[in-house]
C-alpha cells in the first residue's frame, strides 16, 4: 500500500521507532520537515515512546558508539525537541516503562482498536510483530496497522518484515 506524507495524517496515528533516526538520520529529518505542514493542517501528532528518547540520549553520550550514530542521535533529539515544542510530536511513556519496542507494541494494540496506525521503523523484527497484531484473535478491530520505512529522502517506503511461522 502506497502512502505519502500528505495522506499519512488524515486517518492514522503515526508511531516512529528510534532505529529510523539512528540508521537513517537524514531521511528521518527530511520526513519530519515534509510532515510539518500536514501535522499543522490536521492537528495530528507523531508519537514516540519516552524509552526511545532515553535510548537516543544514551547513544548520543556513549563514546564507544561510532561518531555517525552519536551525531544521528544528537540530531534526532534536537528534531524531537523542536517538534514537541511546536505541538507536532508527543513523547509518550514514563521512566519506569520497559524497553522501547515493548512500549511501541503496547501502543499499537491500544490504538488499533479505534484507529488506523502507521508504524515507521527499520526494524524488520518489530515490523513482523506489528503486522501480526492485525491477525490477533483475542483483540479484533476493523482498523489496520501499517508498517513502513523511510528512504534517504524522507519518503515513506515499504519494509519487508521477517516472516514468523506463528503469525498468519
Amino acid at each position: 500500500m502506497k502512502i505519502d506524507v500528505k495522506t499519512l495524517y488524515k486517518d492514522a496515528i503515526v508511531l516512529i521507532d528510534i532505529c529510523c533516526f539512528i540508521e537513517n538520520g537524514i531521511g528521518c529529518q527530511k520526513f519530519f520537515i515534509k510532515s510539518v505542514p500536514y501535522l499543522k493542517e490536521t492537528g495530528c501528532r507523531i508519537q514516540i515512546a519516552y524509552k526511545c528518547v532515553q535510548e537516543l540520549d544514551k547513544i548520543r553520550n556513549d563514546s564507544s558508539k561510532p561518531e555517525i550514530k552519536r551525531k544521528s542521535a544528537k540530531g534526532a533529539i534536537e528534531v524531537i525537541n523542536v517538534m514537541a515544542s511546536e505541538g507536532l510530536l508527543d513523547v509518550r511513556g514514563k521512566d519506569t516503562d520497559s524497553f522501547g519496542n515493548s512500549i511501541i507494541l503496547q501502543n499499537l494494540i491500544r490504538y488499533f482498536v479505534k484507529y488506523n496506525v502507521v508504524l515507521i521503523t527499520q526494524d524488520r523484527g518489530l515490523a513482523s510483530d506489528a503486522e501480526c497484531i492485525n491477525h490477533f484473535i483475542s483483540v479484533t478491530s476493523k482498523k489496520k496497522i501499517i508498517v513502513k520505512n523511510l528512504d534517504k529522502n524522507g519518503n515513506i517506503i515499504d519494509i519487508i518484515p521477517r516472516k514468523k511461522e506463528n503469525c498468519v
